[in-house]
């Protein structure tokens, strides 16, 4: 695969599957692409930097004018006036360094927002598949530390490098005028740091590699521990737990050591030769000096432009590293976004979202399976007329759930058809279909925000006394109501604040809330006793009346609210009443 002279390598990674690019250039010149959707800032800042660049190469020649001309002559007159140009120099400096800043800090961090969406939005395309074997640890270290490092490339990196090209031909020009001879000797000794810089710089980058990978699976052991936190504790889990993690942490801190100190070992030899370039420098000018083919203040504006060229190129070496890394993010983030869209048609709408949906369900022939050669679902067929529900009952494994995510297009079924009022679900723009949908499942996601909130998400037209009616069919109004803040009491990280019972009774509350034309009801009494239960139930016998309900559950005291029931048995849905 090649494109404008430049080969792509195309493997598969072998946690997700998905084609990754693994050709530096290709990754670079993508993130390029990216940063030119901020062309006119890209421009002002580019202007900036070269003019910044020429204004800061003059100051070494203002002193040696002040040294070899002003002060031998004792002309006052031509010092306050090489000064009054350096004070001008210096403000102007001051102003294009901030407004340099300001324009490359809001440009990355513009881009951040927009890769941090794209990254979001892109996730919330994924099919089920992806949701199943994704790795909440390492996607949250892309998401936040990979992005941020693309972050500093963009406002600190990639526009030094280019000053700093601009700065060294400059500060080389003026440095081949005063002295050609130790310009060469200078040469011969930054060639030399230069050569092993390129190489401590491939060792940092493999050893930063392996960091990051370390970093990865630290986060996935630190996710897992802490989310579920209350479960480990009832498990009793800790020493078992603590056991992974000190492994981890362990290698986490082994290979941040080593690559500290491969890095500081980097920056040893670097100072080693500037102190040299400045020995060779004093040496070989003081004896021009001396035998007066160099002027002082000659030798004194030769010296710092050696330690300022210095800087650039050493910040070049280092810089070609940070890029280097930061093509390692790209790469991760652009793993993620390259991910494969197996759900088909997600445009927004469309004329079939004009008509309220009604909610007519029909199942023909459908068959499915997650793995080839495996089925799950074998020639399942469903009528479901709106206004009526059905249970299905079967033993764990046997396809109940299965029906629920093809039905809400999490994967997209392999044969047969699922229609809505006579029309297949993939032909309906998904953000619709899913609109029309709602599940409520056994564990029920309860956010780290006010009760009220929960309930309505965000939607601005359910009514205060429609929420307090159907918490009261759902039985969870009074306890909201002992609440101190009542309806507006946060609830904590994943509703903790709440019992299992209490958290089911507000989903449930939360689907009734959405008016949906399909509600689906997966075991959410599985944590209400009897009475609760029957309370609930027969509350809300009139509010099922008004959608398709699809009822999945293993309580056979259940089953006295549903139309039909529908048993899962070897992939096959057979009908009991």
């Amino acid at each position: 695969m090649a494109n404008a002279g430049i080969t792509v390598t195309i493997r598969l990674d072998k946690n997700t599957g998905v084609i990754m690019r693994k050709n530096r250039k290709e990754i670079f010149w993508r993130y390029l692409k990216l940063l030119f959707d901020f062309k006119f800032m890209l421009a002002a800042v580019f202007v900036l930097m070269i003019f910044n660049s020429v204004i800061s190469v003059l100051l070494p020649k203002m002193m040696m004018l002040i040294i070899d001309d002003a002060l031998p002559a004792k002309n006052m007159h031509l010092l306050m006036q090489i000064l009054t140009v350096f004070f001008i120099i210096v403000v102007v400096q001051c102003f294009c360094k901030v407004l340099l800043n300001y324009l490359s800090c809001k440009m990355s961090k513009k881009m951040v927002f927009d890769l941090k969406m794209k990254l979001m939005n892109h996730i919330f395309r994924l099919d089920g598949e992806y949701y199943s074997k994704m790795k909440i640890g390492e996607l949250l270290t892309t998401m936040d530390s990979d992005v941020y490092i693309v972050e500093d490339i963009s406002s600190n990196v990639l526009f030094n490098m280019i000053s700093d090209v601009i700065t060294a031909v400059a500060m080389l020009i003026f440095m081949i005028r005063i002295q050609f001879q130790m310009v060469l000797i200078i040469s011969s000794v930054q060639l030399i740091l230069i050569i092993y810089q390129v190489h401590s710089s491939k060792r940092i980058i493999e050893k930063r590699k392996k960091y990051r990978k370390t970093l990865g699976e630290l986060s996935n052991v630190e996710e897992e521990v802490l989310t579920n936190m209350r479960q480990v504790v009832l498990l009793n889990a800790k020493d078992y737990f603590m056991e992974k993690f000190h492994i981890k942490n362990k290698g986490m801190y082994k290979t941040g050591l080593n690559v500290t100190m491969t890095a500081t070992t980097n920056s040893a030899v670097t100072n080693f030769f500037s102190g040299i370039t400045t020995l060779v420098t004093l040496g070989y000018g003081g004896y021009k000096v001396m035998n007066g083919s160099l002027a002082l203040g000659a030798l004194i504006a030769f010296n710092m432009y050696t330690q300022k060229i210095f800087t650039p190129i050493i910040r070049q070496i280092q810089s070609n590293l940070i890029i280097q890394q930061s093509i390692i993010s790209l790469e991760r983030i652009f793993r993620v976004l390259d991910y494969p869209i197996k759900i088909v048609n997600q445009i927004q709408r469309d004329d079939s979202t004009k008509t309220e949906m009604e909610g007519n369900v029909e199942l023909r022939h459908l068959e499915f399976g997650y793995k080839e050669n495996t089925k799950v679902l074998r020639d399942v067929n469903l009528i479901l007329e709106r206004g009526r529900s059905v249970a299905l009952v079967g033993e764990s494994g046997t396809g109940k759930t299965t029906i629920i995510n093809l039905l809400y297009r999490l994967w997209d079924c392999k044969s047969g058809n699922i229609l809505i009022d006579g029309k297949d679900i993939k032909d309906y723009p998904i953000a619709y279909l899913r609109e029309n949908i709602t599940i409520v499942s056994q564990e029920g996601l309860i956010f780290n925000d006010t009760i009220l909130n929960n309930l309505t998400m965000g939607n601005a037209e359910i009514t205060m006394d429609r929420v307090e009616d159907i918490c009261k069919k759902a039985c969870i109004h009074d306890f909201i109501m002992s609440l101190p803040n009542g309806y507006y009491t946060i609830v904590g990280h994943r509703g903790d604040t709440l019992s299992g019972g209490q958290k089911q009774r507000l989903c449930i509350a939360r689907a009734f809330l959405k008016k949906s034309a399909i509600i689906i009801l997966d075991e959410i009494t599985s944590a209400l006793d009897k009475d609760i239960q029957e309370k609930v139930m027969n509350n809300l016998r009139i509010e099922l009346k008004k959608s398709t309900c699809i009822l999945i559950t293993h309580r056979l005291t259940l089953l006295e609210y549903v139309d039909e029931i529908y048993e899962m048995k070897d992939g096959k849905l057979q009908r009991r009443c």
